[in-house]
């Protein structure tokens, strides 16, 4: 179905390829579907000109048209998944020690509560679920003790965050959230740029 719509788009409506968007779920789906498009249109076009992909790979190429503008390096790259969560356990381990040597308030509260091990846990769980810290928020606002211990959590994860995401720029990489999430910041920060894709799609 999605084939067929864009090759009408192109036969039918005269639209240039490059102003058609397609968004698939997996890269393998928009591999496929640029072949098919291409086989449709008896070869007139090279897959490059087709704007098929995953959001993500959709988010990197706008990304990567405006690195100034979304305070990215030129040439930076994306971690994998495996790579994200190695270089963010990492960095978990290293600062919750770096913050228990200097006898910060929040994470040595934290840690005679859940120990050091379950403490990383629960970092590693809000940055799995990031909405898990609001939640919290909301369903222990009453509660003194739960309200005081969503604070300390709260201080401690946005060191980590803050830590984790300066440990990125420095590195030159983005993980698959950073790209939604900076895609989004570029059209709410340059909404010339959106109107610009806004216009041309």
């Amino acid at each position: 179905v999605l084939v067929s719509r864009f090759v009408n788009f192109i036969q039918n409506h005269g639209l240039s390829p490059d102003r058609i968007v397609a968004i698939t779920f997996t890269e393998k789906a928009a591999q496929e579907m640029r072949q098919r498009v291409v086989r449709a249109l008896d070869q007139k076009y090279s897959e490059d000109q087709f704007w098929i992909s995953t959001i993500h790979a959709f988010c990197y190429r706008i990304l990567s048209e405006h690195v100034w503008e979304a305070d990215l390096s030129p040439d930076f790259s994306i971690l994998t998944a495996e790579e994200a969560l190695f270089l963010r356990d990492r960095l978990i381990r290293d600062q919750l020690k770096a913050l228990r040597q200097k006898g910060e308030a929040s994470a040595s509260y934290l840690e005679r509560l859940y120990g050091f091990s379950g403490l990383k846990a629960l970092v590693r769980e809000c940055f799995n679920k990031q909405d898990l810290l609001n939640t919290m928020r909301e369903k222990h606002l009453q509660d003194p003790l739960s309200k005081e211990i969503w604070g300390h959590l709260r201080n401690v994860f946005d060191r980590l965050r803050s830590a984790y995401d300066a440990e990125k720029k420095n590195a030159g990489v983005c993980d698959f959230d950073d790209l939604l999430l900076k895609c989004r910041d570029l059209f709410k920060n340059y909404p010339e740029i959106s109107l610009d894709y806004r216009k041309r799609f």
